[in-house]
């Protein structure tokens, strides 16, 4: 990473932090010494004042003039998912007092409370698997996590190295919901950001039951109700990966970043043979999350309903040679501005995959992606996957599952179910 990267990088992330924790909420307790579930929750007048997410990218010039100019806003675009991963979790932290505050999201409605409340029938949830029938005012405050079945794919499901279901929730920001009250039917054209309105958000989250073997203290963690075999269940999860996808007058067509916990699977990578493998020294590092080297399943493939997953992450960096977007030292560097806040925060466990945007120009023909295009335009980079949200389709890109019919503007809901 260059210098001059790094001291523009550092300056931005003081600058969140610092302005964030001046605004924090004191909490009255550390995390190091939170009990599971136990993140104070906010009203969503209380997080309005508190929280001020980025409005806009912070690059003018998107053009596709040649591997310069797209890496250099690549690093731009890396750098603002980061600090939008910053402001949804709080990410605030007083070096004096170690204050904390709850992600904002804890506030935003989910797609099943959504559909829920417009009387539409979920079909893709089996009734005794729909945690939303436990809900009752002692626990209002739960997750109430119902989805199984893969994002991408509701005929497969993922199982944690411990046995348990990975489950998904999508969470819609308020400005969505309001759209969406106001347009039930589309065509749909969710509305952008400008410096001082912030635009349309998206969520996707993957969580895990923790169980005694976890190491809870490198989770974001939270209470939630679950429904197995029609029992209503209490339980604590923790947060595997998250995917953030969002609209700013710069880039109206959506910008996805993708962020994992960095337990959820070893490095794998193609051998002599071109066969994908896990090295032994991967395997050991410590307890995957999504590995489970005693499954029966192929590597990276579904592996029936009762094996345990056997993910490896296949990730490549496009632009991982060009020094100025190097995610590995990008990673590092984030991790350890972060511990000089607050050493025992989770939030350094989590490390961003990428962030996929969309490419808008004229000269099309340089665009190589096989990808669908929209507006003359491809997506940087072509590869964009998360081994929570797509373990059996890593080679895939955002593009790949969101449509991008203008009239649609990249769904995030069924469509089916909002008509």
């Amino acid at each position: 990473m260059t210098k001059l990267f790094r001291t523009t990088f550092a300056l931005s992330l003081f600058v969140a932090l610092t302005f964030l924790s001046g605004c924090g909420v004191n909490q009255n307790q550390s995390q190091k010494k939170q009990s599971l579930g136990s993140q104070q929750k906010k009203s969503p007048q209380q997080n309005a004042k508190l929280y001020r997410l980025i409005h806009e990218i912070s690059t003018d010039d998107n053009s596709l003039l040649g591997i310069e100019d797209i890496n250099k806003v690549n690093a731009e675009m890396w750098n603002y998912g980061t600090k939008q991963f910053m402001a949804l979790n709080g990410i605030a932290y007083s070096s004096l007092s170690n204050s904390v505050k709850p992600p904002i999201w804890l506030d935003w409605i989910t797609e099943e409370q959504y559909l829920a409340q417009q009387g539409i029938v979920n079909d893709t949830i089996a009734n005794n698997e729909n945690a939303q029938t436990c809900r009752t005012e002692a626990n209002t405050d739960h997750r109430f996590l119902s989805k199984t079945t893969l994002p991408n794919d509701k005929h497969k499901h993922l199982r944690d190295s411990s046995g348990n279901l990975i489950r998904y929730e999508t969470i819609i920001s308020p400005k969505v919901v309001d759209y969406l009250d106001a347009h039930p039917t589309g065509p749909f054209n969710f509305p952008v950001g400008d410096p001082k309105v912030f635009g349309s958000m998206v969520l996707k989250l993957a969580w895990k039951e923790l169980t005694i073997q976890d190491d809870a203290g490198r989770y974001f963690r939270h209470t939630a109700t679950i429904k197995q075999q029609g029992q209503c269940q209490t339980t604590q999860v923790g947060l595997v990966a998250m995917h953030v996808m969002y609209k700013t007058k710069k880039q109206p067509l959506w910008i996805w970043s993708t962020f994992t916990q960095i337990d959820s699977a070893p490095k794998a990578e193609k051998n002599i043979r071109g066969k994908l493998t896990v090295l032994k020294t991967q395997q050991l590092i410590r307890k995957w999350t999504l590995y489970d080297p005693a499954s029966n399943a192929t590597l990276n493939q579904f592996g029936g309903d009762e094996n345990n997953a056997k993910i490896g992450d296949q990730s490549e960096f496009e632009f991982a040679r060009y020094i100025v977007a190097d995610p590995d030292s990008n990673f590092v560097f984030y991790t350890s501005e972060l511990q000089r806040y607050n050493a025992d925060d989770y939030w350094q466990y989590y490390r961003q995959n990428g962030t996929q945007w969309y490419q808008n120009d004229d000269r099309a023909t340089r665009c190589t992606s096989s990808l669908p295009t929209r507006r003359n335009g491809c997506v940087v980079p072509f590869k964009l996957s998360n081994t929570a949200l797509e373990p059996y389709t890593q080679e895939s890109s955002c593009l790949s599952c969101h449509n991008p019919n203008p009239a649609e503007d990249f769904l995030f809901f069924p469509a089916k179910l909002l008509k």
